[in-house]
């Protein structure tokens, strides 16, 4: 467990550890995730490495039963699949050259 530092949240700013890191093509562009856990309230996301943004929540359970980077990236699926790759990567564009 590697300590990230800050995360990005939508309460702001949060002290983090790196638990996995993987990558996915997203939109035809490989991109680079953290599965992050909260040194406060000790939840783990999945966070956008580039612009260290938290993107989506990631469940308890299926951590505990599949390891950290395998829930993270069904989490991503998941969400992916509910917003949409091309809104995803058009939203992350304007976060990190922000």
């Amino acid at each position: 467990m590697e300590l990230v530092g800050k995360v990005k949240t939508a309460n702001g700013y949060a002290s983090a550890s790196v638990e996995a890191t993987f990558s996915r093509s997203v939109h035809g562009e490989q991109v680079e995730f953290l599965v992050t856990r909260s040194m406060t309230d000790h939840h783990l996301v999945v966070t956008h490495k580039v612009s260290g943004r938290m993107v989506c929540p990631i469940d308890f359970l299926a951590t505990a039963l599949e390891g950290a980077e395998s829930a993270g990236r069904k989490a991503l699926d998941a969400f992916l699949f509910s917003i949409g790759e091309k809104r995803f990567m058009d939203a992350v564009g304007r976060s990190v050259a922000a």
